[in-house]
């Protein structure tokens, strides 16, 4: 390669190599050695405490608690999500109807909200005094409803995946639809002239065609679905009643930003980046298929 060529590619590749450096590796690494400190995250003062913060984040049963709702979350809107994404982009990539164009715009819409928006959105659709969520009960045979869904401890987590599902259910399906779109039509023309039911067509050739798909958005998702629970429960709830509903990040938040412990909140952070780098790691392994 000649010299003028390498200064080209270089000249193209510095800036953006300069901003992931700058905006994602430095805070990184800046955050890993706050961790090791004790630090209000306002004052110069800074205290070496060695593995501390991350002993006291082992003990600190808040934070199992927030874990557990972490795995809750991901657990059930996973199986939901997904199961009605691939039902939705079967149904639209089996038949040929004039209108499914538009029904996938209608369910892909949630996903071109702010989290933010669909969190005020649920809010007013959760309201005891206004909502539609008790009227509709109401409607459906029940004599006096008066359901606080975010309000009782026993409700708040279920009630907190309905806006997860509605939001992200139609970017699941549309990633879906593209890889069901790649497999061949001939594989199912073949299946039809063997008699093949749809199931067996879904379970022996649309399954396996889109599987590498599948493991990647699965992996996207449980990443994905750390950052949306937190804007989520931060506008809803702010992690109650009692806890209720707090995640590791909504801890991690108060811990640093309401109580000026940034150390221990840092700490708090980095030990679920490690968790859910290593949860990926085993996604991608376990769902791995030799062919």
């Amino acid at each position: 390669m000649k010299k003028k060529q390498k200064i080209f590619i270089l000249a193209f590749l510095a800036p953006p190599l300069f901003v992931y450096l700058f905006f994602f590796v430095y805070p990184f690494l800046n955050s890993f050695r706050i961790s090791f400190y004790k630090w209000s995250g306002y004052s110069q003062n800074m205290t070496y405490v060695g593995l501390d913060n991350f002993k006291r984040v082992f003990t600190d049963s808040v934070v199992f608690k927030a874990l557990y709702h972490n795995f809750y979350f991901i657990a059930f809107s996973s199986v939901l999500i997904f199961a009605l994404a691939m039902f939705f982009a079967v149904i639209f990539t089996s038949k040929k109807y004039p209108e499914i164009p538009f029904y996938r715009v209608l369910y892909f819409f949630p996903n071109m909200l702010s989290i933010v928006v669909v969190a005020i959105m649920w809010m007013f659709i959760f309201n005891p005094s206004f909502g539609l969520f008790n009227p509709i009960m109401k409607w459906l045979g029940h004599s006096d409803p008066n359901y606080a869904l975010l309000g009782s401890t026993s409700t708040v987590k279920a009630a907190l995946l309905a806006p997860q599902v509605w939001m992200q259910m139609g970017f699941y399906m549309v990633l879906f639809i593209a890889a069901i779109n790649t497999i061949p039509k001939s594989l199912y023309e073949a299946a039809d002239i063997d008699g093949a039911g749809a199931f067996r067509k879904f379970w022996n050739i649309t399954l396996p065609g889109i599987w590498y798909t599948i493991q990647i958005t699965l992996v996207f998702f449980i990443i994905n679905s750390v950052n949306n629970t937190f804007a989520l429960i931060t506008v809803t709830t702010k992690g109650g009643p009692n806890r209720a509903s707090e995640v590791v990040t909504t801890y991690f938040y108060e811990q640093a930003f309401i109580n000026s412990n940034f150390g221990y909140g840092t700490a708090i952070a980095m030990s679920l980046f490690m968790l859910m780098f290593i949860i990926s790691l085993l996604i991608m392994r376990l769902t791995q298929r030799h062919d």
